[in-house]
């Protein structure tokens, strides 16, 4: 019922101690013990229209990269994720959202420009949060969150040192051209 938490499962330590990201994610995680299957429900819904806001946001982005209130509905989108699945246990889903949502605060601070970099993390953060929302849902079911693949390798871009390098040289000379022999 889903009224009725779901059966208890292993759960995971807190987003401060989970180990660094890097590319080696299980493939998996219990759904946290205790999980109320009615405010998860609700959550997903909730969170896949944040994200479908914050999509329509991105594509206003690509023509308009100084729209402010674009930058705040898909910052918004990444706040709200992290805050609710932080509540709710969903560590892999906190983590992402959190680095997601710093990446959008440097662009609102006006300490990054919406460049080719920021785009592709940002649309990248978007698609791998609707996917671990997705699985959250079907965990209700099942018990266990599939991680996406490519969820370790996004993770490790988002928090790479160098990626504040990267976007300041990109936002004064424009983005890397990969050049075709």
């Amino acid at each position: 019922d889903a009224a009725h938490p779901v059966a208890a499962r292993p759960t995971l330590p807190p987003a401060s101690q989970l180990p660094p990201p890097s590319n080696d994610v299980p493939a998996a995680d219990p759904l946290p013990e205790g999980a109320e299957a009615e405010l998860i429900s609700d959550f997903v819904t909730e969170g896949l229209d944040y994200l479908e806001q914050a999509e329509q946001a991105l594509l206003v982005l690509e023509s308009n990269p100084d729209d402010a209130e674009s930058v705040n509905v898909v910052f918004r989108a990444f706040h709200t994720i992290k805050g609710v699945s932080g509540f709710l246990e969903l560590h892999r889903l906190t983590d992402l959202a959190h680095h997601a949502e710093s990446l959008l605060s440097r662009v609102r601070d006006g300490g990054v420009v919406y460049t080719g970099t920021v785009a592709d993390l940002s649309l990248r953060s978007v698609d791998a949060l609707k996917a671990l929302l997705l699985s959250v849902r079907a965990a209700l079911k099942t018990g266990v969150i599939e991680i996406p693949g490519g969820y370790g390798a996004l993770l490790l871009s988002l928090t790479d040192p160098g990626l504040a390098a990267r976007l300041a040289e990109e936002a004064e000379h424009g983005p890397a051209r990969k050049i075709e022999a």
